[in-house]
């Protein structure tokens, strides 16, 4: 008893042992169990990690807990830590053939890109619960050539076919995973609910004769959340950033409400020079990956303080219902678009060089809505204001706003730039019998500005829109449609139109300076005259 097994002897072990061995706890030293793995034989589950298997597995008063291995009771799998430890299963499964409990005292349990299998399933953290997938970065080249890419670790992942129960007295975190639960699944925290993404990103940059070329590329990994039955959430802050959550029915009581999306984006950079050409590009172009909540049953969002959705959608096939202590806001987020083409060649003649220069640009800010869509709708608020966005219904629509109910527009954005210009100089034609010796110089210039604006929709399919304010009801460049009676209730109301705009300015420009050599008098005029016959 005491002493610890050295590498060889653990390579030997052809069976999982359990020693007593002196640990230090609290500045003492005191005897501990220490579990030792055996290698994995050939058909164990895993083939990279150890494996314990039983059919019922208990470990309590953790002192210790680092699996990246595989845990697998056929029946029961209950793991608990002493207090201030971490339950630490990074890259690790556990699974049940029944009931999977982890707990901890004070400390995380952390998933990540953990697998958990079993029929139910409860997590109780003393802290934080962590369910991400990892990543990590990569650097290769061969001098000419230099990659930097993110790598994913595998997915992190709860796997339940009937009941989970996730508790965590701070912030359940789940970023770029998975949740898959048969029946019914309840979240509760004492701080936020945090779903959110992995980056995944690839920079390539070229060298190669007279050019260079980069390129690089941003995607995310969204969380994921589907629940056979009820989904019910009560924690201080639910964040969802390009998150998809599906249900039953979800039911999520909080002090704030946030749905977001993430952004994509890809962008190219080159450009080739010789001793006559110059090119180049830039491209740069962004894509949102909105949150979704849907449900096939009934949808509650209940807060304390606000609801927002930016470029996100809450969609039921049943009633939806917002109640919100401040204010519930649909808005939008920008996608960005961008393109740039420039060229620059010289040509040379026996006694001329003719240089043009062309550029060209274009850039587009797209706005994308956020989107309510349910059998029916009700929204109450101090303050609601959709922007650029739509609520839609089979059924009825009703929004009670306390002051300032506002449904109005999202503003977009287009330009695009030409440029031309070609210089000349030497020796050159003027079109009759003489010859121009100097410069000239021809440049043309076009750009234009378009603003554009989103309208939101508040319509009802076969039922009535209710749209009620205490204090200004405001609609702007928004339709309101409803299938029976539409009414309009507030202190004030203002409907008003929005207007697009476009500009364009062209500018033309002629420059020439030098001399001009031609044949003048009667026999000038003759051979000019001849000259241009002949043209």
């Amino acid at each position: 008893p005491g002493t610890r097994l050295s590498a060889e002897q653990m390579a030997t072990l052809t069976g999982n042992i359990v020693l007593m061995e002196n640990r230090d706890v609290a500045g003492q030293t005191v005897l501990v169990p220490v579990v030792y793995l055996a290698g994995v034989k050939p058909g164990d589950l895993r083939a990279n990690g150890a494996l314990i298997a039983a059919e019922n597995i208990s470990l309590t008063e953790v002192q210790g807990f680092a699996n990246a291995g595989a845990i697998s009771a056929s029946n029961n799998l209950q793991i608990s830590m002493a207090k201030d430890i971490t339950l630490n299963n990074r890259c690790g499964l556990l699974q049940a053939g029944n009931h999977l409990q982890l707990s901890t005292l004070n400390s995380d349990i952390d998933l990540t890109s953990a697998r958990l299998n079993a029929t139910n399933l409860q997590l109780d953290s003393g802290r934080d619960v962590i369910l991400r997938t990892a990543s990590d970065q990569y650097s290769s080249g061969n001098g000419a050539v230099q990659r930097t890419q993110t790598i994913l670790g595998p997915l992190a992942s709860l796997n339940i076919s009937n009941n989970a129960v996730i508790t965590a007295q701070r912030d359940f975190i789940q970023q770029g995973a998975g949740i898959n639960i048969g029946k019914d699944l309840q979240v509760n925290t004492g701080g936020d609910w945090l779903l959110s993404t992995v980056q995944r990103s690839d920079q390539i940059s070229a060298q190669y004769g007279g050019g260079s070329a980069t390129s690089g590329s941003l995607r995310h990994l969204g969380s994921e959340v589907k629940v056979g039955g009820a989904l019910s959430a009560n924690v201080d802050n639910l964040t969802a950033v390009g998150a998809r959550v599906n249900a039953g029915t979800i039911d999520v009581r909080a002090q704030n409400i946030t749905l977001s999306a993430a952004t994509d984006s890809l962008s190219v950079t080159g450009g080739s020079s010789s001793k006559r050409h110059t090119s180049s590009v830039n491209l740069y172009d962004e894509t949102l990956l909105g949150s979704q909540l849907n449900a096939t049953g009934d949808i509650n969002l209940q807060t304390v303080n606000d609801i927002t959705l930016s470029a996100s959608a809450v969609q039921t096939d049943g009633a939806l219902k917002l109640a919100a202590g401040g204010d519930v806001t649909l808005t939008s987020q920008t996608e960005q678009h961008d393109e740039q083409r420039n060229h620059t060649g010289t040509k040379k003649g026996l006694l001329s060089s003719t240089t043009t220069r062309s550029e060209e640009g274009r850039s587009q800010t797209l706005a994308v809505g956020s989107m309510l869509s349910a059998g029916s709708i009700d929204v109450s608020s101090q303050n609601i204001a959709v922007a650029g966005s739509s609520v839609v219904a089979d059924k009825d629509i009703r929004l009670r706003a306390q002051e300032n109910l506002t449904v109005s527009t999202a503003q977009q954005s287009e330009s695009g730039s030409q440029l031309f210009e070609q210089k000349k100089s030497g020796l050159m034609s003027t079109g009759g019998i003489g010859v121009f010796i100097g410069t000239s110089r021809q440049k043309t210039t076009d750009q234009t500005q378009t603003v554009s604006h989103v309208g939101s929709t508040v319509g009802s399919l076969t039922g009535n829109v209710r749209l009620e304010a205490g204090n200004q009801l405001t609609l702007h460049g928004s339709d309101v449609v409803a299938g029976k009676d539409l009414a309009l209730t507030g202190a004030d109301v203002a409907i008003s139109a929005a207007e697009n705009s476009r500009s364009q300015q062209y500018t033309a420009e002629s420059k020439q300076r030098g001399l001009t050599v031609a044949l003048s008098g009667p026999v000038g005029s003759a051979v000019n005259t001849a000259g241009t016959t002949a043209q």
